[in-house]
């Protein structure tokens, strides 16, 4: 199945466990894809602006981003 995004669980991060990944982990898997996954990197195929935004799009699917106390 894909990914749920609502939960903001993330196994690919520099944060401890329990702990939201940063916009640098996130961008990180966005542009080099999740091995073993269907998921491809897409820094060839995308700009860093349209990346940026695929970011954005993301958090948006969690209220834990927008709740500052979980950072």
């Amino acid at each position: 199945p894909p990914r749920d995004f609502t939960g903001a669980i993330y196994q690919i991060r520099s944060t401890p466990s329990g702990q939201l990944p940063t916009d640098a982990d996130l961008l990180r898997s966005i542009d080099e894809g999740l091995p073993g996954t269907a998921m491809p990197g897409w820094k060839s195929r995308l700009s860093d602006r349209q990346r940026r935004d695929v970011l954005a799009y993301i958090k948006t699917f969690s209220a834990f981003f927008a709740d500052t106390t979980q950072r």
